[in-house]
């Protein structure tokens, strides 16, 4: 029998995790979960799946889509089980994306019980509320429309459940925010300016929140405008930003008309 040099067998690629999501410049979902998978700072592939004008459900995009989860939805994260390349473990909805990943890598919820349980109830009021908010005003990285614009203030003088959204966001910034303050009392504080001091998945989940302020110009706090700021120099969701801005696929009713307001051209 002959004997086999190990040193000249290779070994099969390690196949890494596929973050599917779809256009950096529109969708919303997708960043959350791809902060969530850089805070676990995880090696991972991106599949975009990109949405034009015709809509979710041109054939490209459903192809996509329907591949990525069983709901058809984004993001989706498939994590490969073994060498085989057909076999995989999928992920899906933001939230699952962020407890899977936490079970390696508590770093994406705080240390502390309390505010472990306080950040996992404002990211569960984020995925399941804000419907006005997320309904009417699009995310849409390259526009930025000057505070009190005429398109926008003709929509919230309407719309007074989307005036109480926009201040219950910023009630929640700030109920994140008291935790770091008590923790300062206390000599015990290491704040960076985050929602509780340090990045977490609730800066995952808010994250895009930030971008609907800035590009729309909603009236805010000085609380919140320091914490939009703090997000808006983040590393990770620029690095999200800078590409979306540059991505070719443009949608027109959100880059034309600027302002979304029918929720059937909703994706």
């Amino acid at each position: 029998m002959t004997a086999t040099n190990s040193a000249n067998v290779s070994s099969p690629p390690t196949r890494r995790p596929i973050l599917y999501i779809g256009n950096k410049n529109y969708s919303s979902w997708s960043l959350r979960g791809y902060l969530a998978s850089r805070l676990a700072n995880i090696p991972f592939d991106e599949r975009i799946g990109f949405l034009t004008s015709q809509g979710p459900q041109h054939p490209d995009f459903r192809r996509h889509a329907d591949q990525a989860s069983p709901t058809g939805k984004i993001p989706a994260l498939h994590i490969p089980i073994g060498n085989d390349a057909d076999s995989w473990h999928v992920v899906w909805e933001s939230l699952a994306i962020v407890e899977y990943l936490a079970e390696d890598h508590p770093q994406l919820w705080p240390k502390d019980k309390w505010e472990r349980a306080h950040a996992r109830s404002v990211a569960a009021e984020m995925a399941s509320s804000f419907m006005g908010l997320r309904n009417t005003f699009s995310t849409n990285w390259r526009l930025r429309l000057e505070p009190g614009h005429p398109s926008v203030k003709a929509i919230l003088d309407g719309r007074p459940d989307i005036v109480k959204e926009i201040q219950r966001v910023q009630q929640i910034w700030a109920s994140c925010r008291a935790f770091v303050a008590r923790r300062a009392g206390d000599g015990e504080s290491e704040d960076q300016g985050f929602l509780f001091g340090t990045p977490t998945a609730a800066d995952a989940m808010f994250a895009p929140v930030v971008g609907r302020f800035r590009t729309y110009g909603f009236d805010a706090s000085p609380g919140a405008n320091a914490y939009m700021d703090v997000i808006e120099k983040w590393d990770l969701y620029r690095e999200w930003v800078d590409a979306g801005v540059k991505e070719e696929a443009y949608i027109d009713y959100y880059d034309i008309e600027g302002v979304c307001s029918d929720p059937k051209k909703k994706q």
